[in-house]
């Protein structure tokens, strides 16, 4: 019985850690870092997509394509700058520019809906 329970505990360590490993890389190859701070690139594409579509939800309700600036790069700016702060480093530009392009295509795609 006793070597059947360590058979079983050597199983869980072999399986169990290394998937704990691999989880944890995974998670850190997810994130970026800003001056303001470390985030989640999945999360934060997926946010400004949110925006983007919110912002032109909106707009096509007024009737107003790039009301207010809308759905430009200045406005993309002006949020990225306030919520994730200057992007500091070569994989928060490139979030930076992935989270612009979402941000636009939510844009076209609210104001199309």
């Amino acid at each position: 019985m006793e070597g059947a329970l360590l058979f079983i505990g050597i199983c869980i360590l072999v399986i169990i850690v290394p998937l704990a490993v691999w989880d944890n890389a995974k998670k850190k190859e997810n994130i970026f870092t800003t001056s303001k701070g470390s985030y989640l690139v999945d999360a934060t594409l997926e946010r400004y997509y949110n925006l983007g579509v919110s912002d032109g939800a909106l707009d096509k309700k007024h009737s107003s394509y790039h009301g207010c600036g809308s759905g430009t790069e200045d406005a993309f700016k002006s949020r990225w700058a306030s919520n994730e702060g200057i992007p500091n480093n070569d994989k928060a530009k490139e979030v930076y520019n992935r989270s612009l392009q979402e941000y636009i295509k939510g844009y076209d795609d609210g104001y199309k809906f």
